[in-house]
């Protein structure tokens, strides 16, 4: 989501980039909805960028598979281990 001035309409280029990870069982539209909607980061000086992570087993709730950065109670990934994985779903 680029920044558009608010009288013409237009992009225009942002002074700096927000990127927002969602959280579990959320994603990345409902995350740009509530930008959107609420106005929660001045447009006019901001690129936000919300990218979308990949359904994966949450321990937490059974195995189902949600969106989701990391399963927040597997014990291995305390070790941040996992962070590379996140790293390959941003970019």
């Amino acid at each position: 989501m680029d920044p558009v001035d608010k009288e013409t309409g237009e992009k225009i280029a942002p002074s700096y980039t927000l990127i927002w990870l969602h959280g579990h069982e959320s994603s990345a539209m409902r995350e740009f909805t509530k930008f959107n909607d609420y106005q929660i980061v001045p447009p006019q000086f901001f690129r936000i960028v919300i990218p979308q992570a990949q359904p994966r087993a949450m321990t937490g709730i059974k195995g189902k598979r949600v969106p989701a950065w990391f399963d927040i109670l597997d014990s291995k990934e305390e070790t941040f281990d996992h962070l590379s994985e996140i790293k390959k779903n941003i970019h």
